[in-house]
């Protein structure tokens, strides 16, 4: 078997230091930091490309919502994964057409020729192993590698766990999370996020003048100077 082709997962799953400069992106994800199939250093071995959203027409093909900034790739795909919705199990399968209908993909999955075969995969993901996806540029991670990130700043420690990004403004904002404490919303620019630690699965800052202040209290007589 020929080795798939390399991905580069992005949008959904990309996420990027930036000056001022629109990264743009879809949706939200609620991703956990210890779901199934996580390797021991806490980064996913695999990286979803799309997802299987409904049957088409009724020879078998799928619609399949990208999950990838670079959807012409998906031209070039001749094999992957495909993962069930809870990563519970992974088969390779080979891909024998795909064809564009903006905002899915068409795909034709080798051994899938009914409507019926193609209903059960409602859900499904299209995968590449972390191996086979293209290196990336410099400040830029893949959403499931932060999530679950422990978030520092330098004024006022632990902020808490990274927990979502959102992606619908001009720049990514992290959604930093703390039990019992309003959730921190922190635009992902230079000049705030200063270092990325992946071993370390730690993330710090420093936060604009009075941001924390807007999303969390801070106790009489401990105000910072």
């Amino acid at each position: 078997m020929s080795r798939p082709r390399r991905f580069a997962s992005a949008k959904r799953w990309l996420s990027t230091l930036s000056d001022n400069s629109p990264i743009r992106s879809s949706g939200k994800r609620q991703l956990s930091s210890d779901r199934p199939g996580n390797s021991p250093d806490g980064l996913r071995p695999f990286l979803d490309i799309g997802r299987i959203t409904a049957p088409h027409g009724i020879n078998g093909e799928v619609r399949v919502f990208p999950m990838t900034d670079r959807v012409e790739r998906f031209n070039e795909l001749t094999e992957c994964f495909l993962t069930a919705p809870d990563e519970s199990s992974r088969k390779v399968i080979r891909i024998q057409s795909v064809r564009s209908n903006p905002p899915s993909l068409l795909v034709r999955i080798e051994g899938v020729d009914d409507r019926n075969a193609a209903e059960k995969l409602r859900g499904w993901l299209l995968t590449v192993d972390r191996a086979h996806a293209i290196a990336l540029p410099e400040d830029n991670y893949f959403i499931c590698d932060l999530i679950g990130c422990q978030v520092s700043d330098t004024r006022h420690g632990l902020l808490g766990r990274l927990t979502d990004i959102m992606q619908n403004m001009a720049h990514d904002v992290y959604v930093v999370s703390s039990p019992g404490q309003a959730d921190v919303l922190i635009p992902v620019l230079k000049h705030v996020v200063h270092h990325v630690d992946m071993e370390a699965r730690t993330i710090d800052v420093t936060l604009p003048d009075g941001l924390y202040e807007i999303y969390r209290r801070i106790p009489t007589g401990q105000e910072a100077d």
